[in-house]
């Protein structure tokens, strides 16, 4: 068995099942599995042709009697900017389009992740994604929406605040991005429910959030544009704190506000050994969840089912064909734009942000990015004062090395800092302390691991 990209990449499947029965504080959804219903295929992961098959199975994917598994070829693979051709495929809910992510240079040669959506179409003895189409840009496309109208994709760096990686959703009609997460900690997974729930939309969301990690750096709210000097941060929370960063949480369609935060659905299980493992996929009648753990030090492995017991069981009509969509640019040639360099910055309320680059004095770095906030404010009560500044390199895919100094103050209705001296920030490490402090909620990222 094959529960989504992560699980089949090399690790160990899921072999035994826990149930959780959980009564909860909010009411949960559903996601639907990759798998075609009774249509006699599905897509999944398979060490052959490009990593990603169409697993055809007959008489049907309910009575698979005999099964075989054909390689999809992913989109304008041999364009010579293509560092990698495909990972986290996607089956639309109408069973006709993919969706997956490639990683490209751009034409200053940094590598980025692009959301490609296509049709799947079998040509001799290999599916092809035809109509590739590059929906969204800097980050990683996470799968469609339960109507297959829009997609998910989250983003590590240069989403909406500092150091806060989070989700939009893409409408496929149109293009429109609408933010989808907010808390402030790493966000990535989202799968929304079936249906609608007392008259709002609920999704699943792979998350750090409560766990302080990036919180350290993003509670001091502020535009990202420092993550250009420190672009590994998230990555070096994510590689040495990985069993906090994505574990599952039902929250509503309006995410995180005030004291609200959603539902744990694996609650307490990270103390216990067991680290949860995206993806997570809704029951089609929307009463339970669908996931996988791995031990936390350990190679065993577990399915998990997170039932709803407040839940009414619903149905959703037949899938609707997922829009093409035109406006996207063609894959075949696409060179991702590079972000375009901020000088100046206006508050909404007040103040401003000025952001300087020159050449860096500190071997081995390159670069030395200055940002600096003169009484600058987006919000009532919230006046950020002080100057945050990076020696940084030229990042992969993952960042780069840099060293990161802040000294920042918050002053109005609200009252806080964050300081950082010289702190070596790496793809997989921090050597040194991140400190902060909001209205009394003191925050400390580092040393990691």
């Amino acid at each position: 068995m094959c529960l989504g990209d992560r699980a089949c990449d090399g690790e160990a499947e899921p072999a035994a099942l826990t149930t959780y029965r959980i009564a909860l504080r909010e009411p949960l959804e559903e996601v639907r599995a990759q798998a075609g219903g009774d249509s006699g295929a599905l897509v999944g992961h398979h060490e052959s042709h490009a990593g990603d098959g169409v697993v055809e199975c007959a008489p049907s994917v309910i009575d698979c009697r005999r099964a075989t598994v054909v390689p999809i070829v992913p989109p304008a693979a041999g364009d010579p900017n293509v560092e990698q051709d495909q990972r986290e495929f996607r089956l639309a809910p109408d069973g006709r389009h993919v969706a997956l992510s490639q990683v490209r240079r751009t034409a200053s040669g940094r590598p980025t992740g692009v959301g490609i959506v296509g049709r799947l179409a079998r040509h001799g003895d290999a599916y092809h994604v035809e109509d590739a189409r590059v929906v969204a840009t800097d980050g990683e496309l996470k799968g469609f929406t339960p109507d297959g109208q829009a997609v998910t994709f989250a983003r590590f760096l240069n989403a909406f605040e500092a150091g806060n990686p989070d989700v939009v959703e893409v409408d496929l009609r149109s293009g429109r991005e609408s933010r989808l997460t907010s808390a402030l900690d790493w966000d990535e997974d989202v799968d929304f429910s079936p249906t609608p729930h007392k008259g709002r939309r609920w999704m699943v969301v792979g998350s750090a959030r409560t766990t302080g990690l990036l919180e350290t750096f993003s509670q001091i709210r502020r535009p990202p544009f420092i993550e250009e000097g420190v672009p590994a941060l998230p990555f070096a929370a994510f590689t040495a704190r990985n069993p906090e960063i994505a574990e599952p949480w039902l929250v509503d369609e309006h995410d995180t506000r005030g004291s609200y935060t959603g539902q744990p659905l694996a609650p307490g299980a990270i103390a216990a050994g067991w680290d949860a493992k995206p993806n997570f996929r809704w029951k089609p009648d929307g009463t339970a969840v669908l996931f996988w753990q791995q031990q936390v030090r350990g190679t065993r492995t577990r399915v998990v089912v997170a039932h709803l017991p407040e839940r009414t069981p619903a149905q959703r009509g037949p899938a609707r064909p997922a829009p093409t969509p035109s406006w996207a640019p063609p894959v075949a040639g696409h060179v991702p734009p590079d972000p375009r360099p901020v000088a100046h910055h206006a508050g909404k309320i007040s103040g401003s942000i000025d952001i300087t680059r020159r050449s860096s004095p500190l071997p081995p770095f390159e670069s030395l990015l200055e940002v600096t906030y003169t009484n600058y404010s987006d919000e009532p009560g919230f006046v950020l004062n002080g100057v945050e500044r990076s020696h940084h390199g030229k990042p992969g895919l993952y960042g780069a090395p840099s060293r990161y100094s802040a000294d920042l103050a918050v002053s109005g209705r609200h009252s806080g800092h964050l300081t950082a001296n010289n702190v070596l920030i790496q793809p997989n490490a921090i050597a040194g302390t991140i400190e902060s402090e909001l209205d009394g909620r003191h925050l400390s990222l580092g040393p990691l691991p």
